[in-house]
């Protein structure tokens, strides 16, 4: 059955309301309930007394779900590489947590006005990247870098709201973050999409060394059309038409990590319905999967599934409104028969679509995993 848009939006909206701060909807419930006990006649009163113990109970059960998404990807990863590191890198020293600061405030323990809105390439609004890292490891200690994609329907979104918690917890750790924006449709036609990221690496295995990044280990992360765009790089970093003027460059990464992402634009096994193929065609591509078929199978990361490919963490969240957890478990059945790396895969119930924007108790349940995967990756490569 074809996905209307307009309804896939609103799921994702009530989805990811509920599934990601049921507390919130739970307190507010409970002022719908006092305030109704004034407004409303008997028998409201009486509904009301029904359905609020209800909604609550549900409302505690998905904090629950939620809570259960660390133990999720902890055993998904201890099943793939038994002998995982932990979070933290072995040579950097924790230091004492900060205080909870809001989202948007966290760039500022870890950017300075030297390492935001940098240039990466010729666009003077959209090739630019920020650096993230902590500020008491000195730059003379390399650190392994981690490129972060955002997401956005390849349309909106920049570099200064997506994955903040991870990026923060990663840049605590001593991961030196690279985040970059890149050109977007309509202006943009792809592949300028995946060329800008591309760019963004080579960007960095030329230039982090200077701010504390090791250019020899090199991983990327990014969630929806980032998640995309990164498993793209990853698997099809030799790729010349995603590399124009620069095809001789090395592009390649050591890790990847893509959150919810779109892994088949061809829908070569009906999981995703026309919907994705649809919006790809009008706004990025435009033009039609029937009339250049061979771009949209490039663009497909299942595409390029090759037996050298890096370590991959995917995550996916069950109730997906936007993009399907099958098309994600096609692509990682497929990356496990072929790949020789390890393939990691967290599967998350009740978990829509972008569930890591906020500091959600599904959100810090994840992180811990995916840095030992990262921890790793970086150790396997240094021993």
């Amino acid at each position: 059955m074809k996905r209307r848009p307009e309804l896939m939006g609103v799921s994702l909206l009530v989805g990811w309301t509920v599934s990601e701060v049921p507390l919130l909807c739970a307190f507010g419930q409970i002022a719908l309930h006092i305030r109704a006990r004034r407004t409303l006649g008997p028998l409201g009163r009486a509904l009301m007394w029904i359905l609020t113990p209800a909604l609550l109970v549900f409302y505690a059960f998905l904090y629950r779900e939620g809570q259960r998404a660390g133990r999720i990807a902890s055993d998904a990863l201890r099943e793939a590489i038994p002998n995982h590191e932990g979070p933290r890198l072995a040579d950097v020293a924790p230091r004492k947590v900060k205080p909870y600061r809001p989202l948007p405030l966290l760039h500022r323990d870890y950017t300075t006005a030297d390492t935001r809105n940098i240039a990466y390439g010729p666009d003077p609004t959209f090739n630019r990247l920020d650096i993230w890292r902590r500020p008491d490891i000195p730059t003379s200690q390399l650190t392994p870098v981690l490129v972060q994609v955002h997401g956005g329907g390849w349309m909106i979104g920049d570099n200064k709201t997506q994955a903040l918690p991870l990026l923060a917890a990663a840049a605590e750790a001593g991961w030196t973050c690279v985040v970059p924006r890149y050109r977007l449709s309509p202006r943009a036609t792809w592949p300028d999409h995946i060329v800008d990221v591309n760019s963004a690496i080579a960007w960095t295995k030329s230039n982090i060394a200077s701010f504390g990044g090791d250019p020899s280990f090199v991983a990327i992360t990014g969630g929806s059309a980032g998640g995309h765009l990164t498993s793209l790089a990853t698997l099809a970093s030799n790729h010349p038409d995603f590399k124009p003027g620069f095809e001789n460059v090395d592009t390649s990464v050591q890790a990847a990590v893509p959150f919810y992402g779109a892994y088949d634009w061809t829908d070569r096994d009906h999981t995703q319905g026309p919907t994705l193929s649809e919006f790809v065609a009008r706004w990025v591509v435009k033009n039609s999967k029937r009339d250049v078929p061979q771009v949209y199978d490039a663009a497909s990361p299942r595409s390029w599934i090759r037996p050298d490919a890096p370590p991959f963490f995917v995550l996916h969240g069950v109730i997906d409104s936007l993009l399907t957890v099958e098309q994600a478990r096609a692509f990682v059945g497929e990356l496990r028969t072929t790949s020789t790396a390890p393939v990691v895969y967290a599967e998350l119930p009740f978990a829509e679509h972008a569930f890591d924007l906020t500091q959600s108790v599904r959100t810090r349940g994840v992180i811990p995993p995916i840095l030992s995967f990262l921890n790793t990756a970086y150790e396997s490569t240094r021993r």
